[in-house]
This record gives C-alpha cells, sequence and structure tokens, in this order.
C-alpha cells in the first residue's frame, strides 16, 4: 500500500478515537461506581467499600499505565491492542458480581477461623476485595500509553495529541459520572448497567480492531536520546517522576479536602458527591484537552528546562488559586442558602445551583492540574 494512504489512514484513525476514548473515560466512571456499590452490598459498610474501590482504582490505573509505557514502543499494532484491553475490560465486568459471590466465603472464613478485630477484618476485606479490582483498572491504565504511542508515530504534534486523548478521556469520565449517579442506576439497577456498561466496552472493541486493521503496522519508533553515564537515565527523567508523584498526591489531597468541604453545603448523598466529582473532573480534563500546544511550544522553545518552566508555573498557579479560593469557604453556606431562597426550593433548580457552587470551588484549580 502507498505510504501516503497508509499515513492518511492512521490520522483518520486519530481523529475517531477522540469519541472513542470519550466512550472509554465514561464507562470506566460507570464501572468505579458500579463496583463501589456491589461492593458495598457484600462488605455491608460504605467506608469499606468506598475506599477499597478507590484505592483499586488508583494503584490499577498506575500499574497499568507504568507496565504499558515499558512495552508499547514495541507493540506493532496498539490499536489492535487497544480493543483487546476494552473487550477484557467489558467480559470481567459481566463476571464480576459473579467473582464478588466467590470471594464472600474467603473473608467470611477469615472471619470465622481467627475472630480477627474489626480493624483486621476490614484490612483483610481491603485486601482481598481490592486484589480483584486490579485486572481490569490495569488494563484501563494500560490504555493511554498504547494510543499514545499511536500518535506519536503519526502526527508531528505529539503534545497536541496526547493532551486531546487524555482530556477525552477525563470529559468521558465526567459523563460517565453523571449517566452512573443520575440516569442508569436509578433507572436501570445495577444488573442492566452492568450489562449496558458492559455492551459498550464491547463496542469500543469492535471499533478499534476494525481501525487498527485498516491502519497496520506502525514503524519503528525514533530510537531515545543515548544515556548520559553508563546506561543510566537522562537525569531529569527522575525529577520528573519526583514532580508527577507530589502532582498527584496534592492533587488526590485537594480532592478529598473539597469534597469534606462540599459535604457542609451540598450534602452527602449519592447526588452530591456525584456533583462534586464531576466538577472535579470536569476541571482536569479541559485542563488537559487544552494544553497541548502549551507542551509542544514548551518543547519547541526550551526543551526540557522549558517544560519544567511551564510545569513549575502551573503548580504555582494550583496553589495560589486553591489558596485564594480558601477565603470563600466561610461564605459558601450563606451563599447556598440564598440560592436555595432565590429558586424557592425548585426541584429542577436545586442541582444546577449546586454543581454551580461546585464548579466555582473546584474548576478553576483542577483546569491547572489538568
Amino acid at each position: 500500500m502507498e505510504p501516503e494512504v497508509q499515513l492518511l489512514r492512521r490520522q483518520r484513525a486519530i481523529a475517531a478515537l477522540v469519541p472513542l476514548f470519550v466512550m472509554s473515560g465514561a464507562t470506566s466512571l460507570v464501572y468505579e461506581t458500579l463496583w463501589e456499590r456491589q461492593l458495598h452490598l457484600v462488605v455491608g459498610t460504605s467506608q469499606v467499600s468506598v475506599i477499597t474501590t478507590l484505592a483499586a482504582f488508583m494503584a490499577g490505573l498506575a500499574a497499568g499505565g507504568f507496565i504499558a509505557s515499558r512495552y508499547a514502543d514495541r507493540v506493532k499494532k496498539p490499536l489492535i491492542a487497544y480493543g483487546v484491553l476494552e473487550g477484557f475490560i467489558g467480559l470481567y465486568a459481566v463476571l464480576f458480581p459473579i467473582i464478588i459471590g466467590m470471594v464472600e466465603p474467603m473473608y467470611l472464613g477469615f472471619a470465622d477461623a481467627l475472630d480477627p478485630s474489626p480493624m483486621m477484618f476490614a484490612t483483610f476485606q481491603f485486601l482481598l476485595m481490592g486484589l480483584f479490582l486490579l485486572p481490569p483498572t490495569m488494563c484501563m491504565g494500560a490504555t493511554l500509553p498504547l494510543l499514545a504511542r499511536f500518535a506519536a508515530i503519526t502526527s508531528d504534534e505529539t503534545g497536541r495529541s496526547v493532551s486531546r486523548l487524555y482530556g477525552a478521556n477525563t470529559i468521558g469520565a465526567v459523563i460517565g459520572v453523571g449517566l452512573a449517579g443520575f440516569v442508569l442506576l436509578p433507572q436501570l439497577g445495577l444488573a442492566t448497567t452492568t450489562w449496558v456498561t458492559a455492551g459498550g466496552n464491547l463496542l469500543l472493541c469492535a471499533f478499534a480492531l476494525m481501525l487498527g486493521n485498516r491502519a497496520g503496522e506502525l514503524p519503528e519508533a525514533d530510537e531515545p536520546p543515548a544515556p548520559t553515564q553508563g546506561g543510566s537515565a537522562p537525569p531529569w527523567l527522575g525529577a520528573l517522576a519526583l514532580l508527577a508523584f507530589i502532582a498527584g498526591l496534592s492533587s488526590l489531597i485537594y480532592e478529598v479536602a473539597w469534597f469534606r468541604l462540599m459535604v457542609l453545603t451540598l450534602g452527602g448523598s449519592a447526588y452530591a458527591f456525584s456533583t462534586m466529582l464531576l466538577a472535579f473532573l470536569l476541571g482536569i480534563g479541559l485542563g488537559g484537552w487544552g494544553s497541548g500546544r502549551l507542551a509542544d511550544r514548551a518543547w519547541s522553545n526550551g526543551g526540557v528546562p522549558g517544560v519544567l518552566r511551564v510545569i513549575v508555573g502551573l503548580q504555582i498557579g494550583v496553589a495560589l488559586t486553591a489558596w485564594g479560593l480558601m477565603w470563600t469557604y466561610n461564605e459558601l453556606p450563606i451563599f447556598f442558602v440564598q440560592m436555595y431562597s432565590t429558586i424557592a426550593g425548585s426541584s429542577e433548580l436545586l442541582w444546577p445551583g449546586k454543581l454551580f457552587v461546585a464548579l466555582c470551588i473546584m474548576v478553576p484549580p483542577a483546569l491547572l492540574m489538568g
């Protein structure tokens, strides 16, 4: 096949991947909500189920991304690999209620045999249940490195292409939070929502396999820069890893703190939680979507030092924005009461009003985080 025709097909595949990755992000967040509810029904406490689900998701995404990043450059057809991962996630989601049913006698037997303390029993539940959430979450984490590999080979604007994929995935997560919390679970229930979402994964699998077959095999990736000394990694790589670790740590601390703050105003219902999570993810997604050109420009103008300067500026912006918003915290209850009085208790306007409050607090710093 003509190289120009093959390149054109790959470029069209990148454009098609954006809506696909939106859908992928949506299904992932629907699963997060689904699995938290299913674990809640089994373990009996929302605290253990929420902590287990969040920890397993974060650990699985990190592990999947790390493993895939080591092998993505060797994959000749990353879209095919991506499709297989999406298919596995959907099949695992259908089997998850059966898996949980098989696991339940294990921790009940642990309780009967050892008569553990409540803390020890909760820890055992956390480790056991979390272990069975790792396979699908690791597959979710592996999807972005594979698609980033495809985008880096196909497009000259790597930063822009990858940022669009990241932003699309996170905006899809926003859609998934809204669908799961306000539409699917209230209207369809756990079982039907699981089947509908798994069907979405299988559709993603089919489309990705079709795109992968049309795009063909990718050429070899460019050789990485030569190591500095004796095969060691470049000195700035460790600094980037440390920055990423601290940025992720602080982002999740902010998220938990804002949730605790907003609960005092918006309430602690599942709908309020979904509203706050939607606002946070919206800021992350919009920031990720729009930062690609900034990344490419920083790299072109200054290389690694230029990128690091931009990262430092963004982190300072996050800190200053979060600090500035602290001065509004004491006014939030008063603002919410005034807003509630203005809408005269209308249930149709109450949720948009809550969302507006959450957006004002979370989106500005989350935009810079993304």
